[in-house]
């Protein structure tokens, strides 16, 4: 009795492996390859947000999108506060996306600095040019944003 409890077992676990083995052959076969089409950067060393919403100037790109390409867009910066609270926005032709980041202080008095970074995709911009854009929104004049980089890639799965 033990020992055909035993094959009973072996044979479960064999079908067991082969459907496991199975299933990763499946999401390998499908798991399609991301390949990037076209980069661009810009740079920043200092911006002035000030209190209201303010887009920074200096950082924008203009791309052109073919038909079936995503976006991906990633913003870094330093964020030197001396206010409560920051957001960063991207906006893509004037339009804010879901794309955004919060800076909120715990302690008050005095320059502190947070980094920030946001990463956004959009898969369903139509194709031809766009402009990318980063805004800022904070509640101090002072507000100051340090080393920024805006960095986009046109991608397809």
């Amino acid at each position: 009795m033990a020992k055909s409890t035993g094959t009973v077992l072996g044979i479960i676990a064999l079908l067991l492996g082969a459907t496991g083995l199975g299933f990763g052959i499946v999401s390998w076969v499908n798991v399609g390859q991301v390949s990037v089409r076209q980069s661009w950067y810009d740079t920043d060393d200092l911006q002035s947000v000030g209190t209201g919403v303010a887009t920074i100037t200096d950082l924008s790109i203009t791309m052109t999108l073919n038909a079936g390409e995503s976006v991906y867009v990633l913003f870094t910066c330093t964020v030197r506060c001396d206010g409560l609270w920051a957001d960063i926005y991207v906006y893509i032709d004037g339009i804010r996306t879901n794309g955004q980041t919060r800076i909120t202080r715990i302690t008050v008095g005095g320059y502190l600095d947070y980094s920030a970074s946001i990463q956004h995709i959009n898969n369903t911009l139509a194709a031809g040019s766009h402009t990318i854009a980063i805004w800022a929104l904070t509640d101090d004049v002072s507000t100051d944003l340090l080393d920024c980089v805006l960095f986009v890639q046109t991608l397809t799965a």
